[in-house]
């Protein structure tokens, strides 16, 4: 986890809200809040997905996030793990940000 006080978000690509895997993953991490953790490595050039997931999550937040990865990047991932293991908040979060992928590459 960043130990800077100051940390912020970092710079996203030109152009992000307009492509459906930045604003469906963007989605998903904006739960995280500033946590450096997520954050540490997102760069405008893409998100490091196995990078984050090395870092400490509770089960539930790991599963969230191997959901995004799997949006971002068609990681696999066992639905039936993620139907199982995350909360109402966390699942909604990752129906949202499938229809956002899917709108966006119709």
């Amino acid at each position: 986890m960043s130990n800077d006080d100051t940390f912020s978000r970092p710079e996203l690509p030109a152009g992000w809200a307009t492509d459906a895997y930045w604003r469906a993953a963007v989605h998903i991490l904006a739960a995280f809040g500033d946590d450096g953790r997520v954050w540490d490595h997102v760069s405008p050039s893409g998100i490091v997905y196995p990078a984050i997931l090395e870092e400490g999550w509770s089960s539930g937040e790991r599963r969230v996030l191997q959901a995004a990865a799997s949006l971002w990047d068609d990681s696999p991932v066992s639905l039936l793990d993620v139907l199982s293991g995350v909360s109402d908040r966390y699942w909604q979060l990752i129906v949202e940000a499938a229809q956002i992928l899917r709108d966006g590459l119709r």
